[in-house]
C-alpha cells in the first residue's frame, strides 16, 4: 500500500495544504526532490502556463514516478490539456468547489497508481490486467474483441485524456495496417455498448467534439 503522502504547491495552495491535513493525508511543500520524490501524488495548484509546463517536466526529470494533479482557477481547454498530459500530468481540476470533493479525487488518483503497479488498470468497478488483457467488472470476467480490448487499455492509462482518432487507431492496429478513422466509431460503440451490458459504473467514454474520444471517471 503506498503512503498517502502529498507534496503540494503553488500560487493558491494555502487552503488545500490545511485541508487536506485536516482530512489526514501526510502534506510537504517544497520544490526540493527529496519532498518531490518522496510523494505519492504532487499537487500543483497554479494556472497552465509554458512556466508550469517547465516546471512539470523538472519534476519528471528529477525522477518522480507518482501522480501530478494540476489545479487551476478555471477550466481550460481540450488542447491545452493534452498538451500537459503528453508532459506529464495525471488530471485536472479547478478551484471552484475542490475542497469538499479533493480527499475522494485523491484517493481515486493513489488507487489507479496502485493498480499500475500491481499490473492493473482500474476504474469504478471495471479492472484492466495489463499482461493478460483480462477484463473485469465487479469481478466478473468481461468477454471483448482484440480491438475493443486495446482501446480499452488506452483509454484506461490517461485520465480525461483526449485523444484523435489516429492516435488510437495507432494503438489499437499499429503504423502498418491502414484503418479507416471512422472505424474506431465502430469499435469505440460496441465498447460502450458492452459497458452498458455488464453494467460499468465509475468509468464512461466520452466523444471530444473535433478531436475523438477520452476515457473520463465519474
Amino acid at each position: 500500500m503506498l503512503l498517502q503522502k502529498i507534496n503540494v504547491m503553488g500560487e493558491f495552495s494555502a487552503e488545500i495544504i490545511i485541508f487536506l491535513r485536516i482530512s489526514g493525508f501526510e502534506v510537504t511543500t517544497g520544490e526540493n526532490s527529496e519532498n518531490i520524490n518522496a510523494s505519492s501524488v504532487i499537487v500543483l495548484a497554479k494556472e497552465a502556463t509554458d512556466n508550469t509546463k517547465l516546471q512539470i517536466s523538472h519534476y519528471r526529470r528529477l525522477g518522480f514516478a507518482g501522480k501530478i494533479l494540476l489545479v487551476t482557477s478555471g477550466d481550460i481547454d481540450d488542447q491545452t490539456k493534452s498538451d500537459f498530459y503528453d508532459i506529464g500530468v495525471d488530471g485536472f481540476e479547478i478551484m471552484h468547489g475542490l475542497l469538499a470533493r479533493l480527499p475522494a479525487r485523491i484517493r481515486s488518483i493513489l488507487r489507479v497508481y496502485t493498480n499500475k503497479e500491481t499490473g492493473l488498470l482500474a476504474a469504478g468497478n471495471l479492472t484492466y490486467e495489463v499482461a493478460s488483457c483480462r477484463t473485469t467488472v465487479n469481478k466478473q470476467v468481461v468477454h471483448l474483441g482484440p480491438t475493443e480490448r486495446r482501446l480499452l487499455h488506452v483509454l484506461l492509462q490517461k485520465e480525461g485524456k483526449a485523444y484523435t482518432r489516429d492516435e488510437l487507431i495507432k494503438n489499437a492496429w499499429g503504423n502498418d495496417i491502414h484503418v479507416d478513422s471512422r472505424t474506431i466509431d465502430v469499435h469505440v460503440g460496441r465498447l460502450r455498448k458492452v459497458m452498458i451490458e455488464v453494467g460499468v459504473q465509475g468509468f464512461s467514454i466520452d466523444t471530444v467534439r473535433g478531436v475523438g474520444y477520452r476515457g473520463s471517471w465519474r
